[in-house]
């Protein structure tokens, strides 16, 4: 271990990456290296220990190899809270001071030595997977008309602008994972705790369906909230550090236990990808073979529902299914060549959404939940259409910006912000809120007579929806 050691600090001790990667280079052959660095930076390893208990004392009493196996038994769950704690501890007391703070850097994922994922895959290549994702081309109208051209099958499918989330199924670990598209964790896995009870095998060991998380009775802003929500309870769950007041505070928050609310997250899923092709980026499998093997999945389990879409022929019928949905309150639609999965955003796979851009009057700032890593800063805003006949809750403001409009709250009711949004809300014939409003810009050289009217709204509406 002392030669891992001078390695790993000859890497750290220098800042130029040409350096870096000839040490590494000069001891690719050293396989426990490299297992270390896997560990390390892989992605879907997580090993669900928050705070890593204090040891003044190290006895040397083991080899660092065995730490591996109790890496893998917390990263699959097989013990949990106090119990996972207790065998760190352990570890960390029987290994020697520099065994025990790399045990450390590796349970924390990062070595402290400035290399990155793509800097080790330039050494060990492929080492380090990526989180894949397939995602859709912004509308082009040009595109669309090649799709049809190349496609005898192409699907136009309800977009519902959900959590995404990639549900990792291992059938021989019987270990469900919900990962986001970053891959973090997003503990919702109880969710989908009956697949074990009523699919007993399927044609691979581990396979992963993609799709977006959705909330019985709750609007995708709310539920996306009460997603967020639950998985700070279900972390905290995992790790036995739940308290009576984080228990009080979301239950009073959403007037329901955590357990019951699990039971109402759903997901409507539109992809299936074994999992050994999903980490290799590439399934050759066409998307309508996929579609066939994702509905025998979702006829059995109730809280994964099959994604709705309708066969088009052309480019009017798109057209027509986009207006249909645009009219139900939908955010919109996205047009699917029959071809294989591949990470990225493929041309064969097109998103026909409204995005318009309104300009509102400021009347109420709102900050960050309490408990959350916001609850400092003002996360929303809160806005209306220059006569009042027209609302939004303004989301989607990055880090950056929530402290410049903290820094600034109190200048800014009766400003004007310009948001992006996907098309207006109707009820009975009236337009009463914008949907999905995402902040664009405080207009600082607009005052609130220069804010959009309710017939300006509609007008913009209307213009957007008339794409050609």
């Amino acid at each position: 271990m002392e030669h891992i050691h001078d390695v790993l600090n000859q890497i750290a001790i220098t800042s130029k990456i040409n350096e870096k990667l000839k040490i590494l280079d000069d001891n690719k052959d050293d396989e426990l290296l490299k297992k270390i660095f896997y560990y390390t930076y892989n992605p879907y390893y997580h090993y669900y220990i928050k705070k890593i208990p204090k040891i003044r004392k190290h006895n040397g009493n083991i080899e660092f190899e065995k730490v591996f196996d109790l890496l893998d038994l917390l990263r699959l769950r097989k013990i949990t809270g106090n119990k996972a704690r207790e065998e760190v501890e352990k570890y960390l007391f029987d290994l020697s001071d520099k065994d025990a703070e790399l045990f450390e850097k590796i349970i924390k994922k990062d070595l402290k030595i400035g290399v990155n994922k793509k800097l080790i895959n330039k050494i060990w290549s492929g080492l380090i997977p990526e989180i894949p994702y397939m995602g859709a081309v912004s509308y082009d109208a040009k595109k669309i008309k090649k799709l049809f051209e190349n496609y005898d099958i192409v699907y136009s499918q309800i977009k519902y602008d959900g959590m995404f989330c990639n549900l990792i199924i291992d059938f021989e670990n019987k270990v469900i994972k919900t990962i986001s598209r970053n891959g973090k964790e997003l503990f919702l896995d109880r969710a989908f705790s009956e697949i074990f009870e009523k699919i007993n095998e399927f044609e691979v060991d581990e396979i992963v369906i993609t799709g977006e998380l959705l909330v019985n009775n709750y609007d995708r802003y709310k539920a996306n909230g009460l997603l967020n929500a639950l998985k700070i309870i279900n972390e905290k769950i995992i790790n036995e550090t739940l308290t009576q007041k984080d228990y009080n505070k979301f239950t009073k928050e959403y007037e329901f236990d955590p357990d019951i609310l699990m039971n109402e997250i759903y997901m409507v899923a539109w992809d299936i990808i074994p999992y050994k092709e999903w980490i290799t980026s590439k399934y050759e499998e066409l998307y309508s073979d996929r579609l066939n093997m994702l509905e025998k999945i979702t006829d059995k389990i109730k809280n994964i529902e099959f994604v709705e879409y309708k066969i088009v022929k052309n480019e009017e019928e798109a057209r027509i299914h986009f207006k249909e949905l645009i009219n139900m309150g939908m955010e919109g639609t996205i047009l699917k060549g029959n071809d294989i999965w591949k990470n990225g955003k493929p041309n064969y796979n097109v998103k026909q959404k409204i995005v318009m851009e309104l300009d509102f009057v400021i009347v109420g700032l709102h900050y960050g939940n309490e408990g959350t890593a916001y609850e400092k800063y003002i996360n929303r805003i809160e806005a209306i259409s220059k006569d009042r006949k027209i609302s939004a809750m303004i989301a989607g403001i990055d880090e950056k910006t929530m402290k410049k409009l903290t820094e600034e709250k109190d200048t800014l009711i009766g400003k004007v912000v310009t948001l992006e949004c996907s098309g207006l809300s109707w009820v009975d014939g009236e337009a009463k809120a914008v949907l999905h409003p995402r902040f664009k810009e405080i207009r600082y050289d607009k005052d609130k007579n220069d804010a959009n009217t309710y017939e300006e709204c509609v007008e913009i509406e209307k213009s957007t929806t008339e794409y050609k």
